[in-house]
């Protein structure tokens, strides 16, 4: 089954329809100059440049991030993050200004003085805009960038160990409006939590995530006698939607060296054996007819603008439909994202972060996402059969005391997540990205 040629999501007629502007909003030099004017003339800021933004389509509105590199403030250049919302109505910008930006946008002005604007509209784009942290998907983030009131809350859930504690310094991690923000806060007096994360839109990962974890720590031994440390969840702020996660040390393998890779391959193999014989129940069950309907979703999310690149991959998954829907097999404690970046190597030690879509799946689940993820980076660097790789997982995997597992289950997983990166990749007009899963699948349906 071969791929649609056509994959550059800007080429889509609807799209271009919904909105006109869109090539002018993804322009980084001119939205350099658009944003200088509506935001920083008049403060003493200067924008130097502007990154290539961050867009993601979702329906009416395309959602943007622009980096901005400026200039003018006390203490010297810094980079700024400029939320866009575009919307294919022109009369909804200047409304979401008004009516969602508006509230958080006074509570980070009482909070700062100073600075370039929070918020503005380019009317003529159908554009609203904010500045990090004003938002309107998680209007909350602008109360978990106030180190006075963070520090309280660390203060209120460490107890004694950080009766002292104060918040240093915040950094931005991540922001998806689909998929929360996360934040690094620097903590002095702290005791051993010298950096804590600080995850928005992540209410999941408070109780259930908590539990879960120190079920796994209390668990005793380790595979092939290498320690695997988890998150520990230090607090819950239900008012600023914010859950508090102790730092993992370590660094993420570099899948761009051999070293890397098999590292990476034996931690990822390591961490599931750990998790899939655990015994620790915990979360709702995820079966891959679960992971089948979430990727025909995806794949409607795009249907109407990529009329057939969707219909390739809903004959994708047509063709796997069948063993999809098969009964699901003695379902196991699943990390739910196992992937080589959720992965931190310390020494003899393996640090697995980013437990929120832990759940009861069949093991190929975690599997086969991790080695679709591998695949889609070797593929980036060249390197297109990962088999050797895809082996050596499965003898690290049974060597730490898992089951053997189907290797067309792992292979059914990766195609379901293979498709949903596709349809992403579309949605977030990565042409690069989406060209590099649709090879990759391309790949992996000829070997079925």
């Amino acid at each position: 089954m071969e791929a649609p040629q056509e994959l550059e999501p800007l080429a889509s007629a609807a799209l271009r329809r919904r909105f006109p502007q869109l090539a002018v909003a993804l322009d980084a030099e001119e939205m350099r100059g658009h944003l200088q004017r509506l935001l920083l003339d008049g403060t003493g800021l200067v924008a130097l440049s502007c990154a290539r933004p961050r867009a993601e389509v979702d329906g009416d509105v395309c959602w943007l991030q622009y980096p901005l590199r400026i200039d003018g403030a006390p203490d010297g250049s810094r980079d700024l993050l400029v939320l866009g919302a575009m919307f294919a109505d022109p009369d909804r910008a200047g409304r979401y200004e008004r009516t969602v930006l508006a509230p958080p946008s006074a509570r980070w002005a009482a909070l700062r003085t100073g600075g370039p604007r929070r918020s503005g509209v380019l009317p003529w784009l159908h554009l609203a805009v904010s500045v990090f942290p004003v938002n309107g998907p998680l209007p909350t983030v602008v109360d978990a960038t106030d180190e006075r009131r963070v520090s309280a809350v660390l203060r209120d859930h460490l107890g004694a160990a950080g009766e002292a504690a104060v918040v240093t310094g915040i950094d931005l991690v991540s922001f998806r409006r689909s998929g929360g923000c996360v934040l690094r806060y620097g903590v002095a007096s702290c005791g051993a939590h010298s950096t804590v994360f600080g995850k928005i839109g992540y209410a999941g990962a408070g109780g259930l995530v908590r539990e879960t974890l120190l079920a796994l720590g209390a668990c005793g031994g380790t595979p092939a006698g290498r320690p695997i440390v988890y998150p520990q969840v230090l607090g819950h702020a239900a008012e600023l939607d914010l859950v508090l996660i102790a730092g993992v040390p370590g660094v993420r393998p570099d899948l761009r060296e051999e070293t890397g890779l098999d590292a990476a391959v034996e931690a990822a193999a390591l961490v599931a054996a750990a998790l899939h014989t655990s015994g620790v129940s915990a979360g709702r069950l995820h079966t891959l007819g679960d992971e089948l309907e979430r990727a025909r979703r995806a794949v409607g999310g795009i249907d109407g603008d990529a009329p057939a690149l969707a219909a390739w991959l809903a004959a994708v998954l047509d063709r796997v439909s069948t063993p999809a829907l098969q009964p699901p097999r003695s379902p196991v404690l699943a990390h739910g994202d196992l992937t080589p970046s959720q992965l931190l190597l310390d020494g003899s030690r393996i640090g697995i972060v980013d437990f929120d879509g832990l759940c009861q799946a069949e093991p190929a689940f975690d599997l086969g996402r991790f080695l679709a993820y591998l695949r889609l980076a070797l593929a980036k660097v060249g390197r297109v059969n990962a088999d050797v790789l895809a082996s050596r997982l499965s003898a690290a995997y049974q060597a730490a005391g898992a089951e053997p597992v189907a290797d067309e289950r792992v292979e059914l997983s990766g195609i379901l997540a293979l498709v949903q990166t596709a349809a992403h990749g579309w949605r977030e007009l990565k042409p690069a990205r989406l060209r590099l899963a649709c090879s990759v699948l391309e790949d992996r349906l000829g070997r079925l």
